[in-house]
């Protein structure tokens, strides 16, 4: 569908605007991976980023072909926006170095994964293609600039998550492997090397598989919503996800060993998740059929701290944020 320009779109009938809306809202660029929900319509493939040591909340999301990626303050200012179009079928990974504020983009075409990095305006730093055939699912970017990529390929009976590590300058650190009954939706890598992998679990839920610095099972533990994205902190995991039950969204707290510690709602389906200064929480929501995203900060234990919403350039501008 061609992208309409606002003049062309304040010309035709308000019925037929909305329609168009609507229509676009409805449809995702995603190529679905084998037993993924994310090709599903009204799915944004989407990440949040906070800077553990400056004042910067990074949102990057990919919709109608556009790559956003809207810069905030932790009170939910905007402090700035780039986009960019993707001129492809569409983004299935996005990852934001909180840092830098550069942005990785992966999708696959041809059969094999392809990458874009951004500089922080937005500016195109490099486009590769990788050997790499599975399906990129999942990007994140630990303290330490640790790029992860989580690829899901089909097997006969299961799927294989592979989990690629980058290094900060690009060179290929390792590969970890496991598999699933469907397909894993987010990996995380915290600073010793330890790798956490979600995925749906077929008796519902989901599971959070450790694997240790060799590669092999560390540990592995239920989780009582189906997972979309996980965070790991000094001491906590948190992992977001949709009640099976309810299809609401909920974030629940386990300590480092699997224990589970508390459990909490939030407004949208969780799309990205993670943790900054002070120990506060904060997850990119989609509360609604895809015409926006929204930014909840809340306390380590739930507590609703502050509420903002994200909105594409193809809709409206960005909401204020408003006390919750």
């Amino acid at each position: 569908m061609p992208r309409w320009t606002w003049p062309v779109m304040f010309a035709l009938p308000t019925a037929a605007v909305l329609a168009c809306l609507l229509a676009i809202g409805r449809t995702d660029a995603r190529i679905e991976a084998p037993g993924d929900t994310a090709g599903t319509p009204g799915r944004m493939t989407a990440h949040l980023a906070v800077s553990p040591y400056a004042d910067d909340v990074y949102v990057a999301f990919e919709f109608s072909k556009f790559l956003e990626r809207p810069l905030f303050d932790t009170t939910g200012a905007p402090k700035g926006k780039w986009d960019t179009p993707t001129m492809h079928y569409g983004v299935s990974a996005i990852a934001v170095n909180a840092e830098s504020g550069y942005t990785w983009a992966a999708w696959r075409r041809l059969g094999k994964m392809e990458m874009h990095e951004f500089s922080e305006i937005g500016r195109l730093q490099d486009s590769w293609s990788t050997g790499y055939t599975g399906y990129p699912t999942n990007m994140a970017i630990n303290d330490l600039g640790d790029l992860s990529i989580l690829l899901n390929s089909t097997l006969p009976s299961s799927v294989k998550a592979d989990v690629l590590t980058l290094n900060a300058d690009g060179t290929l650190q390792d590969m970890k492997s496991t598999t699933f009954a469907t397909a894993a939706t987010a990996a995380a890598r915290d600073g010793n090397g330890l790798t956490y992998v979600i995925a749906d679990a077929p008796e519902g839920g989901g599971l959070v598989r450790l694997l240790g610095t060799d590669g092999g099972l560390a540990g592995e533990w239920p989780t009582t919503v189906r997972p979309t994205a996980i965070v790991v902190g000094v001491d906590d995991v948190l992992v977001a996800g949709v009640d099976p039950t309810t299809l609401g969204g909920a974030v629940q707290r386990f300590a480092r060993d699997g224990t589970a510690i508390g459990r909490w709602s939030v407004g949208g389906r969780p799309l990205s998740i993670d943790i900054g200064a002070g120990e506060s929480v904060y997850v990119l929501t989609q509360p609604s059929a895809g015409l926006s995203l929204a930014v909840e900060k809340r306390a380590l234990d739930g507590r609703m701290m502050l509420r903002w919403s994200v909105v594409s350039r193809m809709f409206l501008p960005l909401v204020a944020p408003v006390q919750s």
